[in-house]
């Protein structure tokens, strides 16, 4: 299932307000993504988010997870963990836990990942966790997830969001506050562009 009209902040708030499970997200800038997850639940601050990367293996995403992270690791290194480790480990995470996992389109057509990934669907939604599985635009989720997991697209940043980009930058900049004009100027300068790029 695909989302549509709501924005994606919107939809991922109602998502977790029903205990969807399992959720992908397709975007041009999954750090945006987890940003966007760390900032909309800051006003609770119960949640553990817990990240994983190819590279850096299973971490930390906010201050509550540091814990949590430690006790799945037990002395494990962080880093030799792959996507099905992440799986498997996260059938230990508390209640209302978030997961995430980036590129994992590049993962998802493995079997063990595959049914790691639908292992998870029934224990998440009994208790408020959720697998957050970061993918590029237009990835396409195996025929075995396709009814399980709800899959959420991140838009580009329309104009209002380039405007706040902009005026942060020349603020981040120490720099007096750009013109309407320049302000107009840099923005189209940016049109189609991600976040992180504009």
């Amino acid at each position: 299932m695909t989302t549509s009209a709501i924005s994606f902040p919107a939809a991922l708030k109602a998502a977790r307000r029903v205990s969807t499970p399992l959720i992908a997200v397709r975007t041009f800038d999954p750090a945006s993504v987890q940003q966007a997850v760390i900032c909309s639940l800051s006003t609770n601050g119960q949640v553990p988010i817990v990240r994983w990367d190819i590279m850096r293996g299973i971490g930390a995403a906010n201050e509550l997870a540091k814990g949590v992270v430690a006790q799945l690791l037990n002395g494990q290194n962080p880093e030799s963990l792959g996507p099905s480790d992440l799986l498997a480990l996260a059938t230990r995470l508390p209640e209302d836990a978030i997961v995430i996992g980036h590129n994992f389109h590049r993962f998802w057509n493995d079997p063990a990942v595959v049914q790691g990934v639908w292992n998870l669907r029934d224990p998440f939604k009994a208790d408020g966790r959720t697998l957050l599985m970061m993918a590029c635009p237009g990835a396409h989720l195996p025929e075995e997830l396709t009814q399980d997991v709800l899959v959420l697209d991140q838009p580009l940043p329309g104009q209002d969001d380039l405007e706040q980009i902009v005026q942060d930058t020349f603020h981040s900049a120490e720099m007096d506050e750009p013109s309407p004009q320049d302000l107009g100027r840099a923005v189209d300068a940016v049109i189609g562009l991600a976040s992180f790029p504009a």
